[in-house]
């Protein structure tokens, strides 16, 4: 694992966490328009190896209609946690934000600040990894979203038991051709990326 510049990564990340923080955003909110935004969609491609460059202000990137006072926002030690601990997860299992932060929310994290911030990051990502084998990322945007196998099969027109087999992890959906998985992900309105399975499992 390569991640020379993590800390410079988890000062940009923690600015935007800390901004939603303040706030009072919804957790949801802060998750979609992290997970969605492409300068840290390309965090996921480039393993922290490289020095961040922002060409405009972060902030405004990842909140884009908001109207508050983006200067003297303090930086708060859980956010500053969470930023580096979930950096740290997608540098280790390579799944998209959208994806790291439907198995372990900021919601979540937050509470875990208490407990694990004296703690080496190993310590989370191995209750990340816990949660992650407990099912499969298609199980938990089923569950996320409300979207039964039924659905999806009418809608895609996949065999019920080929969906029965891909949320029980007994068949891998990397396998399924993209035009499949596509339909798959446009019904759970999610990046097809988010739906790959970690190798080590």
């Amino acid at each position: 694992m390569n991640i020379r510049f993590i800390y410079e990564y988890a000062n940009l990340i923690e600015r935007a966490l800390s901004f939603g923080y303040k706030y009072s955003f919804t957790f949801d909110y802060i998750e979609k328009s992290l997970a969605n935004n492409l300068y840290v969609q390309n965090i996921e491609k480039d393993n922290l190896v490289l020095p961040p460059k922002v060409d405009s202000d972060f902030i405004d990137e990842i909140y884009e209609n908001s109207n508050h006072d983006k200067e003297d926002v303090p930086v708060y030690a859980e956010c500053l946690w969470a930023a580096e601990a979930y950096l740290r997860i997608q540098s280790r299992t390579k799944l998209t934000f959208e994806a790291i932060f439907l198995i372990l929310p900021l919601s979540q994290m937050y509470n875990y600040f208490p407990i694990y911030h004296e703690m080496d990051f190993e310590k989370i990502i191995s209750v990340f990894l816990e949660e992650f084998r407990k099912k499969s990322v298609f199980a938990s945007f089923l569950n996320r979203y409300k979207v039964s196998l039924k659905e999806i099969s009418k809608y895609t027109r996949i065999c019920y038991s080929t969906l029965v087999s891909l949320k029980s992890r007994k068949r891998d959906i990397k396998k399924l051709n993209v035009e499949t998985t596509y339909k798959i992900a446009n019904l759970l309105n999610i990046r097809i990326e988010s739906l790959a399975e970690l190798e080590i499992i």
